[in-house]
């Protein structure tokens, strides 16, 4: 038997408000509540412009009560229980789902412009990362100029964004729109590389059939 529900459109609008958390009392506090509002939606977009706040921020203050920025930042950044990445769009998701994106890595791993180029400082980036914990684009005295997705770009910027889509580096932290890239092994635990590993030979292995 086919069960029916007949709402009014006022009805309606009141559900929805309420499911998305902007009316009614708020479900999740402060950090903890942010973390789990997150894991409960699976991904936020996560816009840098800033004119009256992030829309992250913006978004989590109307639905976590005591939100602060701050609990965000470290969620990402010191915690590491969430992370920024490219879900179609820059979201926030938990740390737990970054080995999902096998297939987007691999893409981009293939199909990204200029790679030959990137591959002549490959080293160079891990190896300063490896000796200062962490780079940005600007610490790499280098005026060569590539092509990238979004036209032409300083070789060390574009290496630096190749070797975060395709897994090979995260932001370990960002100064407003400036991003500092680390490699997973310096802010991860043995356990979270490992089951990355593990699924991303999960993944290939179902790639080759």
């Amino acid at each position: 038997m086919t069960l029916s529900y007949h709402l009014t459109n006022q009805q309606a609008r009141h559900l929805i408000l309420l499911r998305q958390g902007l009316i009614g009392p708020k479900d999740y506090q402060g950090k903890t509540g942010t973390l789990n509002f997150i894991r409960e939606i699976g991904s936020l977009q996560f816009d840098p412009i800033d004119i009256c706040g992030r829309n992250a921020d913006l978004t989590l203050l109307s639905r976590i009560a005591g939100y602060r920025k701050s609990d965000l930042e470290e969620l990402l950044y010191t915690d590491r229980r969430l992370i920024d990445y490219f879900d179609k769009n820059l979201g926030i998701f938990p740390i737990t789902e970054f080995q999902s994106f096998y297939y987007h890595k691999k893409w981009f791993q293939e199909r990204s412009h200029s790679i030959d180029d990137i591959d002549t400082i490959r080293a160079l980036i891990t190896a300063a990362i490896k000796e200062k914990t962490y780079v940005a684009a600007n610490d790499f005295d280098m005026n060569q100029k590539v092509d990238w997705d979004w036209g032409q770009n300083k070789l060390s910027r574009a290496a630096l964004e190749y070797l975060y889509h395709s897994g090979e580096l995260l932001i370990h932290h960002k100064d407003n729109t400036r991003k500092y890239y680390t490699l997973p092994e310096m802010v991860l635990s043995d356990l979270e590389l490992v089951a990355l590993k593990i699924h991303s030979h999960r993944n290939e292995r179902l790639t080759l059939g």
